[in-house]
C-alpha cells in the first residue's frame, strides 16, 4: 500500500512535469499585438495527446497536441481592443498579459530598414525623436539576426515591448515612423516586427525551395543546407582570427606608430594638410582612399575647464578610431557608424593649450569623421561645449591600395542564399500580419536585371508562406546616393530601382520613392521620417480608406511631337518643381541610343522634353543615375519616380 502511494504521487508529479512542457514560440509574449479582422493563429509544442485549452477575451478554444508534438489553434476574428490576457492551459497555465488586437506590420530588409533611431543610426533630430517615442499603443518586436541551415520554428527574441524611448532607440527607424504615422491617423493599436540585417542580398531572405530555378545559387545554398551552427561559428572564428592578425600587421606598418616618432606626439604640423570636419575624406582631398589617416586639432581651453573630466565627441567614424588627448590615448572605437565619445581624465587637463589626435582606419567606402557639426565637440562637467567642427590637420599614413595590402575576405555567411529566411522569416510565417514593408536592394544593385525575377519571386513566395496571395507588400525604392555624374550614362542603381518598380505589376503592392531625401556621402541617410511617412501614405490609402494622395508622379506613356517628346504621368495633379526652375533629371536620345541631358517644361500634367543635340528623339530617361537631380513633384509634395521609355539592353543583364 505504501509503495502504491509513493508510486501514485510520483506519477502525479510526473504528469504535471510532462504537461508543463507546453511551449510557445518566443514571439507569443506579453505586450504582443494580434492582427485584427482575421482568424488569429496561436501555436506551440507539447506532449502528444495532451489537451490544450486556450482563452482569449471571451473565446475558448481547445485542441490536442499531435504526434509531432505540435499544436495550433485559431481564435475567431476580434475587433480592435485590449489589453487582454491569453491563457494556455494544459495541466499548468501559461498567461500572457497586456495583449492588444490591432494592426501588425512585418518590416524587413537590409541596413536602411535596420537603421535605428539612435545607436549607429542617429536619424534627423534623433534626440528629440527618441525622447518623444512614448506610445503605449505601439508595440515593438525585434528579431535578432540569426543564421540557420534549415527553416526554424522559433527565434531568440526577447518578445514584444511597449514603445518607450528606451525600447525605440535601437528599433528600425523606418518601421517606427511608419507605425507612428499610422497610429496618429488611426488611433488603434499598432504592432511592428523588425526583421532586418544590414548588407544582405535578397537571396538570403528566400527559401532554398524558392530558389530552385536559380542554379547560380546552388553551391552556396547547398553549403547552408549541409552545415549547422557549429560550422557557421567555425567559419566566422577563422575569419575573425585572420582579420585580427591582419590588423596587427597593419598597425606594424603604420608610420604613425613609429617608436620615438609617434604622430600623436608630433608638434611640427608643416607637413600636415587641412580638411573640414565632419565629412567623408573622399570628398575633401582623398578620393578613393582606403587605409589609415591621422587627424589633429589644437584647442585652447578656458581656465575654468582645467583639472576636470571632459567629454570628447568626434562624431561617427568610418570604420574605427583611436583618440589621444595631449599625446595620451583616451579610448578607441572598433564599430562602424557608432558615435565615438570618450572621457578625458582630469589628470590630462592641466593646461589651456591642448592637442587632440585621432587615428582613423577605413577599409572600404567613404572614410573619416561623419555626422553633423554638432556631433563634434568637447564638453566640460557643466555641459558647456566647444565645437570642434571645422578645419583639422590630417596626414595619410597607409594606403591599402597603393601598398597592395588586402584584408582577408569576409565570408559574410549572412549573404548566403536562404540563411536568413531559415533563421528569421520561417519562424514567423503564419503569424497574423496586415502586411509587409520591405527596404532592400543596395546589395543587389550590380545584379539588377536578376533582381527583377528574384524580387517578384520573393513577394509571391512570402505570400505563399503566409497563405495569403493578396498580402499587402510595400517597398522603399533606393534613395539617391554618391556623386552626381556630368553626363547621362548607364547605371546599375537606376536599373535596380526599375527592377523594384516592376514589382508594382503584382497586386496589392506599393512603392515609396525616396530619390530626393538621400545623402551623397552616406548611404544611411538621416531623414527616415519621410521614408516612413511615404510608406504610411500608401497603407492609409490602400488599406484604411484614406483618400489622401500617396504617390508622386508616375510615368504612364509618351508621344513624339516633332523634335520633342511629351511625357504623360499618373498622380500628376498640380505638377510642379520644388525650386521654381525647369524640371531637371531628363535625358533624351535618338536612334544612335546616345543620351544627352534634356531641356524640359511642364505643360499641365505632362512634361515636354527636348535637346538641341537630338533632332529626332526616340527615348527619354528620367533620374537615371545613382544620385540624379530631382525637382519634379505633384501638389502633394511627392517626387516623381525614375523611369525610362526605352528597352535597351541593361548593363546588369547576364550578371549572376
Amino acid at each position: 500500500m505504501k509503495k502504491y502511494f509513493f508510486f501514485s504521487v510520483f506519477m502525479f508529479y510526473l504528469s504535471l512535469t510532462l504537461s508543463a512542457q507546453v511551449k510557445l514560440p518566443s514571439f507569443f509574449s506579453d505586450n504582443m499585438v494580434l492582427q485584427k479582422g482575421i482568424e488569429i493563429p496561436v501555436w506551440g509544442t507539447g506532449n502528444p495527446g495532451d489537451t490544450i485549452k486556450a482563452l482569449l477575451h471571451n473565446q475558448v478554444v481547445t485542441t490536442v497536441v499531435g504526434d509531432d508534438k505540435t499544436w495550433k489553434i485559431k481564435f475567431s476574428t476580434e475587433d480592435y481592443g485590449g489589453p487582454y490576457e491569453l491563457k494556455i492551459i494544459s495541466g499548468d497555465t501559461t498567461v500572457l498579459k497586456n495583449i492588444m488586437i490591432g494592426e501588425v506590420w512585418l518590416c524587413s530588409g537590409q541596413s536602411n530598414m535596420e537603421m535605428p533611431l539612435g545607436g549607429w543610426g542617429m536619424v534627423k533630430n534623433y534626440k528629440e525623436e527618441i525622447a518623444n517615442a512614448n506610445y503605449g499603443s505601439i508595440r515593438l518586436l525585434f528579431i535578432p539576426p540569426t543564421l540557420a541551415s534549415s527553416p526554424q520554428k522559433d527565434v531568440k527574441s526577447e518578445g514584444w515591448k511597449e514603445c518607450t524611448p528606451e525600447n525605440a532607440e535601437e528599433f528600425s527607424a523606418v518601421a517606427y515612423f511608419f507605425g507612428r504615422d499610422l497610429y496618429n491617423k488611426l488611433k488603434v493599436q499598432i504592432g511592428l516586427i523588425d526583421v532586418t540585417k544590414g548588407g544582405t542580398p535578397i537571396e538570403s531572405w528566400m527559401s532554398k525551395e524558392t530558389l530552385k530555378d536559380f542554379p547560380e545559387f546552388d553551391e552556396k545554398a547547398n553549403f547552408v543546407a549541409s552545415s549547422n551552427k557549429a560550422v557557421f561559428d567555425s567559419v566566422n572564428r577563422a575569419y575573425k582570427l585572420a582579420y585580427s592578425n591582419w590588423m596587427k600587421e597593419l598597425d606594424a606598418k603604420d608610420p604613425g606608430f613609429g617608436k620615438g616618432n609617434e604622430w600623436f606626439n608630433e608638434i611640427d604640423l608643416s607637413r600636415w594638410k587641412e580638411m573640414k570636419i565632419p565629412g567623408a575624406w573622399e570628398n575633401a582631398g582623398l578620393p578613393g582612399y582606403d587605409g589609415v589617416v591621422w587627424f589633429k586639432k589644437e584647442i585652447n581651453l578656458p581656465d575654468g575647464w582645467l583639472n576636470q573630466n571632459l567629454t570628447l565627441s568626434i562624431g561617427q567614424v568610418q570604420d574605427n578610431d583611436i583618440a589621444y588627448f595631449n599625446g595620451t590615448k583616451i579610448g578607441e572605437q572598433k564599430k562602424r557608424d557608432v558615435l565615438s565619445i570618450f572621457t578625458v581624465n582630469k589628470n590630462l587637463v592641466t593646461k589651456n593649450k591642448c592637442d587632440i589626435t585621432v587615428r582613423i582606419f577605413d577599409a572600404y567606402g567613404p572614410g573619416g569623421m561623419w555626422g553633423k557639426p554638432d556631433m563634434v565637440y568637447i564638453q566640460n562637467e557643466k555641459g558647456e561645449k566647444i565645437s570642434l567642427a571645422g578645419e583639422w590637420y590630417y596626414k595619410p599614413a597607409f594606403d591599402l591600395h597603393k601598398e597592395s595590402f588586402i584584408s582577408p575576405e569576409n565570408p559574410r555567411l549572412d549573404k548566403y542564399p536562404s540563411i536568413l529566411f531559415n533563421g528569421m522569416i520561417s519562424p514567423l510565417t503564419g503569424y497574423g500580419v496586415k502586411g509587409i514593408l520591405w527596404y532592400q536592394g543596395e546589395s543587389n544593385a550590380e545584379r539588377a536585371y536578376q533582381y527583377r525575377s528574384l524580387f517578384a519571386l520573393l513577394i509571391k513566395s512570402w505570400r505563399d508562406y503566409w497563405h495569403d496571395d493578396s498580402l499587402p507588400f510595400y517597398i522603399v525604392q533606393l534613395a539617391n546616393y554618391k556623386e552626381k555624374k556630368e553626363k547621362p550614362k548607364d547605371n546599375s542603381w537606376a536599373e535596380l530601382r526599375e527592377a523594384q518598380s516592376l514589382a508594382l505589376n503584382l497586386n496589392n503592392t506599393g512603392m515609396a520613392v525616396t530619390i530626393d531625401i538621400g545623402d551623397a556621402v552616406n548611404i544611411h541617410y538621416k531623414n527616415k521620417q519621410e521614408a516612413g511617412r511615404r510608406l504610411a501614405l500608401i497603407a492609409l490609402n490602400k488599406n484604411y480608406g484614406f483618400k489622401e494622395e500617396y504617390s508622386g508622379p508616375v510615368f504612364n506613356h509618351y508621344e513624339v511631337e516633332g523634335n520633342k517628346i511629351r511625357i504623360y504621368f499618373d498622380h500628376a495633379d498640380g505638377l510642379k518643381t520644388s525650386d521654381g526652375n525647369a524640371p531637371a533629371g531628363f535625358a533624351v536620345c535618338g536612334k544612335n541610343k546616345k543620351f544627352y541631358w534634356a531641356d524640359a517644361e511642364i505643360d499641365g500634367s505632362s512634361v515636354i522634353v527636348w535637346s538641341k543635340k537630338v533632332k529626332e528623339p526616340s527615348a527619354v530617361r528620367f533620374e537615371w543615375a545613382t544620385n540624379p537631380d530631382c525637382n519634379l513633384y505633384n501638389a502633394a509634395g511627392l517626387p516623381a519616380a525614375p523611369f525610362r521609355t526605352d528597352d535597351f539592353r541593361l548593363i546588369t543583364e547576364g550578371k549572376k
